[in-house]
């Protein structure tokens, strides 16, 4: 009999244990969520005019540039580590210096048409300091041959 009581305690202590453990396991999680929403809410994030341009029909050997336009509306200053074409046809020009929250900038991209032909689609990837990490751009033009 004095077997089972103290195996019957035994179990008691240690259900009572996990289940503490388990309630703190749970504070801890809202903790850590609550710490990453005011986290979150702190980076910056890139608002941009407009994520997507379209060139038109453009001649071929043509270089044409277009600015895409952003905002820093989030809370920490906005820093844009790299930028880099998909191709070398596609060049990024970026702000290196941190843009403060409430501030703008732009990125210039130019697409240089050369041995190109027919539709062309290009990303510009913005590496950056904002909850994802990316930031994509993109640019398209349908380039057709010059006439002799």
């Amino acid at each position: 009999m004095k077997r089972v009581l103290w195996i019957c305690s035994l179990m008691a202590l240690i259900f009572s244990c996990s289940r503490k453990g388990a309630a703190a396991r749970v504070d801890h999680e809202k903790a850590r969520n609550a710490m990453g929403r005011k986290a979150q809410s702190a980076l910056p994030t890139m608002d941009f005019d407009r994520k997507t341009y379209d060139f038109g029909t453009i001649s071929q050997g043509e270089s044409v540039t277009t600015a895409f336009a952003f905002t820093n509306r989030g809370q920490a200053p906005l820093l844009i580590r790299a930028a880099h074409g998909s191709c070398g046809c596609t060049v990024p020009d970026y702000p290196k210096q941190p843009i403060s929250p409430g501030g703008s900038g732009q990125i210039k991209v130019t697409f240089n048409s050369s041995g190109k032909q027919g539709q062309q689609n290009k990303t510009v990837t913005l590496l950056t300091n904002t909850e994802s990490g990316k930031e994509y751009l993109r640019i398209k033009a349908n380039v057709i041959s010059k006439k002799s």
